[in-house]
């Protein structure tokens, strides 16, 4: 069954491609306006979550089903509903914005860790996805335990965590395209 994973994650390779250019994005954003105000921060996340929970839904429901790609399902969907509370509740505050980054980034980091797990017997090497799991992991953790760091630290934390992710995430990418084409050329030959 893991190589089934394998193969349908490999073909939807370009949806980690989307996710990771949108988290440099994010990063860049982050290092370029740390001062902008905090309603514009709250649009930003807020559109990001959206796009990147819609992108992760697309892929989890193209999979039809199988092993613990529930948890993308589930991703995805507290991805747009914390972008929808992000985005149409502009007024939620520093500190809720704390929070429900928080619980996204310890999910996210659980997930990330257990696709790094089931992809290590199909992808040489594959640290990058456990690393970054344990690192979103810790991350989360880090947020909720001291949610009040002041919102332009967590903008900074963001920055360096959605660079990380966004070349981790573009990584994972290309190697799941390459995985791709080898799958493609072992069922052609």
């Amino acid at each position: 069954m893991t190589s089934a994973i394998a193969a349908q994650l490999s073909d939807r390779w370009w949806t980690f491609l989307v996710r990771g250019v949108l988290a440099l994005m994010l990063s860049a954003f982050a290092f370029l306006a740390p001062g902008i105000t905090v309603v514009s921060l709250v649009f930003v996340f807020g559109a990001y979550f959206i796009i990147s929970g819609v992108v992760t839904l697309y892929a989890s429901l193209s999979f039809g089903g199988g092993g613990h790609l529930w948890a993308y399902l589930l991703l995805g969907i507290l991805q747009v509903l914390l972008g929808g509370i992000v985005f149409f509740e502009p007024g939620v505050g520093a500190l809720s914005l704390a929070f429900l980054f928080a619980i996204w980034t310890i999910v996210t980091g659980i997930n990330e860790i257990s696709m790094g797990l089931s992809l290590r017997d199909h992808l040489p090497d594959e640290i990058l996805t456990i690393l970054l799991g344990v690192i979103t992991l810790g991350f989360g953790l880090y947020v909720s335990i001291f949610p009040g760091l002041g919102l332009v630290t967590l903008v900074y934390l963001v920055g360096f965590y959605a660079a990380f992710a966004g070349i981790a995430l573009i990584a994972l990418a290309f190697r799941l395209n390459t995985v791709r084409k080898k799958l493609g050329a072992a069922h052609g030959a």
